[in-house]
């Protein structure tokens, strides 16, 4: 209040004595501040013509080169790079015009550092929307796991928040608060919050874990824990997959990231393992020809790239043939297993080949 009052009866005495070059307020004469004002115009039309030079000069160049780097560089800095000119016409001005230990020159220090914090947190925030938010989008479309735009959406936040405070800290330190105790204070209240939503966040790091690792992919059949289906949806809570009897499972993204993972879908091709038992009273030349017809039946197919058929060993009840083959497309799993059991089926039938189950035979001794 004290320097509004004299600076009013600085402002009553130079009206009474009348105006000249060299009138004083706050230690500075009234040239200095005129000067001030026109280094303030200079940098004024200088960020005119950086504008100008950002529209239509280097924005058209960045058109002719194949990379999209540059654009977005370009976008980013746009902004801040005009707004720091005029912080520069601010800091120039005070250091060329104004008296260092006047009022206004040190009120002018406060104030650009405040405006260089804002335009740095401006950049900041310019930084994280085109570049973050945008890779991360790409990668998720690469990736076509569906952490649709609730998760994008909220790291966004998160980081902006986070150079909000920074900013907000900074400016109060320069106003002379303690900041010790508010940082404290965050500090505890963030243990606080955590302890209460320690699951939330748990699952919420599990998102951020399965959008990186990439452990599965949308639409991908895996096996979690004793579960398999299809993924249908990652969101920040949890995962959803599609069982095969149709309904859903919802498991936590903790749970998720901590379970063993078993993609048949990511792998390029997928071994399927079957024993075919024959009856013991198989001759030899039955049992080449049962080996035969499996492997000229597995490899005639379409989605079928290799096998291993092999006589393996005696059972209990029945001489076993270890048959594997592998498959090209994994999602075509139960339709060629399918094809090729009723092929096995009919061509065993054709050649009189018979199946073995379970029997027992039971000698009576008299």
């Amino acid at each position: 209040m004290g320097n509004v009052t004299e600076l009013l009866n600085e402002s009553a005495g130079a009206l009474y004595d009348g105006f000249t070059a060299n009138t004083q307020f706050y230690d500075n004469s009234l040239l200095q501040y005129a000067e001030f004002l026109g280094i303030l115009i200079i940098f004024y039309v200088l960020s005119k013509i950086v504008y100008m030079l950002f529209t239509r000069y280097l924005r058209q160049l960045a058109k002719t080169t194949k990379t999209d780097l540059d654009d977005i560089l370009l976008e980013i800095s746009e902004g801040p790079v005009i707004f720091l000119v005029l912080i520069l016409g601010l800091y120039v001005g005070k250091i060329i015009s104004l008296t260092p230990t006047s009022p206004p020159a040190q009120l002018l220090d406060g104030i650009f550092e405040i405006l260089l914090t804002l335009d740095i947190v401006w950049f900041a925030l310019r930084f994280i929307d085109s570049f973050v938010v945008r890779y991360m989008r790409k990668h998720a479309e690469r990736s076509e796991a569906k952490l649709n735009e609730q998760l994008i959406s909220l790291i966004r936040t998160v980081l902006r928040i986070a150079m909000g405070l920074l900013a907000l800290v900074f400016i109060l330190s320069n106003f002379g608060f303690d900041v010790t105790a508010l940082v404290a204070g965050l500090g505890i209240g963030g243990i606080a919050v955590a302890l209460a939503a320690q699951d939330s966040i748990s699952n919420f790091i599990g998102a951020i874990v399965i959008f990186t690792s990439k452990p599965f992919r949308l639409n991908d059949t895996v096996k979690i824990g004793q579960y398999i289906g299809t993924v249908r949806e990652v969101s920040l809570r949890n995962t959803k997959i599609e069982l095969l009897s149709g309904t859903y499972l919802i498991i936590p993204n903790n749970k998720v990231v901590t379970d063993v993972v078993e993609n048949f879908t990511m792998g390029k091709e997928r071994m399927i393992e079957q024993v075919i038992g024959l009856t013991y009273d198989t001759n030899a030349a039955k049992l080449e020809r049962a080996i035969k017809i499996l492997s000229d039946i597995t490899l005639s197919h379409p989605n079928v790239s290799r096998n291993d058929i092999k006589f393996a060993e005696y059972g209990a009840y029945s001489l076993n043939i270890n048959m594997r083959y592998w498959i090209k497309d994994p999602n075509l799993y139960r339709d060629t297993l399918n094809d090729i059991n009723m092929k096995i089926k009919k061509a065993f039938e054709k050649e009189k080949i018979e199946m073995a189950f379970p029997t027992q035979t039971i000698q009576l001794v008299k």
